[in-house]
Parts: C-alpha cells; structure tokens; sequence
C-alpha cells in the first residue's frame, strides 16, 4: 500500500511538472515568436528536467567513458597547481588541510 501511494505521488509530480513546462512553452512561443532557436534550447531544458523528476522510475546511466576518472587527468588541475608557488595563507591556514600548498 505504501510503495503504490509513494508510485502515485510520483506520477502526480511528474504530470504535474510536465504540464508546468507545456505552460511555460505555450507563453514563451507566444511571447518569443514559433521560429526562434532558443526554443529548442528551452525545449532541451525542460527534457533534462523531466528527466531529474522521472529519476524514482527509470535512471539515465552515465556513459562508461565518463564514469572512470583517471587520478592524474581532473581537468589538468594537479599540473597547474604545482607550478603555482605556495602563498604565506599556506603556512597560516590549516582548515583546507594543505590543499594547495601540497599540489593535490
């Protein structure tokens, strides 16, 4: 009984979202004008926002390229960071625990 009143509850937020979003998309075309691009970006939009509020019946995978993040590849951070010289806020501050002054 619990699982089917927490399942309706989310079908109600999700019926309730997208019809939320086929408002604002009626009022916005109206508004914008039917040919512009930004629609398709709002239209894009609001799919990634159904799609957060669907999560509790389906979930969208993370491509398996993108799951493993090699440790010396996050963004070219630990390269930069060690070629910065360590600043006196280094010595003073032990609540970020040596973050930038070690280079990690």
């Amino acid at each position: 009984m619990r699982v089917r009143l927490h399942t309706l509850r989310n079908v109600i937020i999700l019926v309730g979202t997208a019809a939320g979003f086929a408002v604002s998309f009626t009022v916005l075309q109206r508004a914008i004008g039917g040919s512009s691009p930004w629609l398709g970006l709002l239209g894009m939009f609001y799919l990634l926002g159904l799609a957060k509020v669907a999560e509790p019946f389906f979930l969208l995978r993370m491509p398996t390229t993108l799951r493993a993040v090699q440790p010396g590849r996050v963004l070219g951070v630990a390269g930069t960071v060690s070629s910065v010289p360590a600043s006196p806020h280094c010595a003073l501050s032990r609540s970020r625990a040596g973050y930038l002054c070690l280079g990690i």
